[in-house]
């Protein structure tokens, strides 16, 4: 077969495809004849040409070379429909030449599902070819079908969304089971490796569905199956993966994040007056949505338990976090009751109302939620537990600086204190010297965290964005009830010492995000660790809790 590799050939063969693709009834009908030509025929053609030294060899060079083109033609979908048919033929062999092609397409499946359009095909024929090679082969054979397996494991988690997200996980959980039942038991080095890597990838799968007991007993077997092995200086891989594994059974003995507290003061005095007046309305255009208060401390204790999975499934894995604590009336003040009536003279027990900010530094810290997982301590007795859409709407809130955590009262400090450590980077948004933040100041500081913590200093509080309630316009209310007698916070305040990063917010929010060298600062360091080993990434956080201790 002259010229196999050369791109004249692939592209012979390309026009070859477009051709019968134009002249045929349906693209299936043309694909389903080139594929007999291209597979069987071509194949026989060339030996009526004379003898080659190895001629499947040679068709098999022809085919990868003209998926190559496609790529480099950027004839995704075809380079997957050819990769698809040379799999089909060749990977069945269990001899070199499948190998040669289960490790080619394994690296071409792998790249093509990075692309969404592409993820559902990619990821398919990935498991197809899986399939196709004898389950018997030899070490490197039964090494590239463990290879493919891991790599479908990972790429089944690649880009999923709220819509997907557990049936995706739960798909890559189980692809993680079949490789532990096929190798556990392998006395191959690599492939004990993998399988080792394997089990922790699946018991950090297992915890973003919520399932911790799940990843305690896979913590647990990685250590029955390998402690062993790390008496072999040899064996720093397996030995790495134990280290995880017993680092991850003492996060999810350790580190407890408790119950949410609401104090719904706010809620009940708006469905005390909802019910009163009959201002009741599904969509909450006009009035209150009937059961509001109900469905909003549902969505609160949810948004709670799994921020809380987030921070104990990151601080599993390492996968860095940045803690965000702040002066809750930054974003909103709100008051239960009313003055007494200008005529009337009596209080309205039912009375409420709310004022909400915009501050400088809210646009900035949207965009680091929507590069980094942020945790945020949230305000247990704002309007609405913060998170109703009309303080989504006004602010423009991003749904990923809302993972609430809503902390008792009682032993609050000592939760933040575990929320620092496990932390990679702290933002302090503050504007005044409020008791709570002062206190988490001082934690920041006992903890040696000052280096890795930003503050982000705001303007005295600004005036409202808008006002809600039943007392009608703020100004009846009296500024005495949304502003005290709490002093600013400045950049020279002692309470600031030993922070060496102080940022006004006004002049951040001078700047676009997407140019903001602080933003860039803040978050650079935190998404390159993520991108570290996970044995990395679990020193840095094992070391401080250590130090903890």
């Amino acid at each position: 077969m002259p010229d196999p590799d050369g791109e004249a050939t692939a592209d012979n063969i390309l026009a070859r495809w477009d051709v019968a693709r134009r002249g045929a009834t349906s693209r299936a009908v043309a694909d389903a004849d080139f594929h007999v030509w291209l597979m069987r025929t071509l194949p026989v053609l060339a030996r009526q040409l004379g003898p080659a030294p190895d001629e499947d060899l040679a068709h098999c060079m022809t085919v990868g070379a003209t998926i190559e083109r496609c790529v480099a033609l950027g004839r995704f979908d075809d380079s997957l429909i050819l990769t698809d048919w040379l799999v089909g033929l060749y990977a069945p062999r269990g001899d070199g030449l499948a190998r040669r092609t289960v490790s080619g397409a394994t690296g071409l499946y792998r790249d093509a599902a990075l692309l969404p359009e592409l993820h559902a095909h990619a990821t398919t024929s990935l498991r197809r070819m899986v399939e196709l090679i004898p389950q018997r082969g030899d070490t490197e054979t039964q090494w590239l079908s463990c290879k493919a397996l891991m790599d479908l494991s990972t790429l089944l988690v690649i880009g999923r969304d709220t819509h997907n997200n557990r049936q995706r996980t739960q798909a890559s959980i189980d692809v993680c089971d079949e490789i532990i039942e096929r190798w556990q038991s392998s006395g191959e080095p690599w492939l004990r490796v993998n399988v080792a890597a394997t089990m922790v990838n699946k018991a950090i799968n297992c915890m973003e569905i919520g399932e911790e007991r799940a990843a305690g007993r896979t913590y647990a077997r990685i250590i029955e199956l390998f402690a062993a092995d790390t008496a072999d200086p040899g064996n720093s891989k397996l030995s790495e993966h134990v280290r995880i594994a017993r680092h991850a059974l003492d996060v999810l003995e350790t580190v407890r994040i408790p119950e949410p507290e609401f104090k719904t003061g706010y809620l009940d005095a708006m469905m005390r007056a909802a019910r009163r007046t009959g201002r009741y309305d599904p969509e909450g255009l006009v009035g209150v949505p009937r059961d509001y208060d109900v469905h909003s401390i549902r969505l609160a204790g949810r948004i709670h338990r799994a921020t809380t999975n987030l921070v104990r499934r990151s601080a599993c894995s390492g996968d860095p976090t940045v803690l965000l604590l702040r002066n809750f009336e930054l974003t909103e003040s709100s008051f239960v009751g009313s003055p007494p009536h200008s005529v009337v003279g009596q209080d309205d027990p039912d009375g409420y109302a709310r004022v909400i900010r915009y501050t400088d530094g809210l646009r900035v810290l949207n965009r680091m939620a929507e590069i980094t997982d942020v945790v945020q301590v949230a305000n247990t007795g704002a309007a609405a537990l913060g998170i109703d859409r009309q303080m989504g709407s006004l602010l423009g809130i991003s749904t990923r600086l809302q993972r609430f955590l809503y902390l008792p009262d009682d032993g609050w400090p000592a939760v933040v204190r575990t929320l620092i450590v496990l932390a990679e980077r702290v933002v302090v948004w503050a504007a005044e010297k409020t008791p709570a933040l002062l206190r988490e100041l001082e934690l920041i500081k006992e903890l040696g965290r000052t280096g890795d913590s930003v503050v982000l200093l705001e303007k005295p509080l600004p005036g409202p964005v808008g006002s809600v309630g039943s007392v009608g316009p703020v100004g009846s209310v009296g500024p005495e009830h949304f502003q005290g007698s709490v002093a600013a916070l400045a950049p020279d305040d002692p309470a600031l010492a030993g922070f060496p990063v102080i940022v006004r917010a006004q002049d951040v929010a001078a700047v676009d995000p997407e140019d903001s060298a602080f933003l860039h600062e803040l978050t650079g360091p935190v998404t390159a660790l993520g991108r570290r080993p996970v044995h990395e990434r679990v020193a840095r956080i094992r070391g401080r809790l250590d130090a903890l201790r």
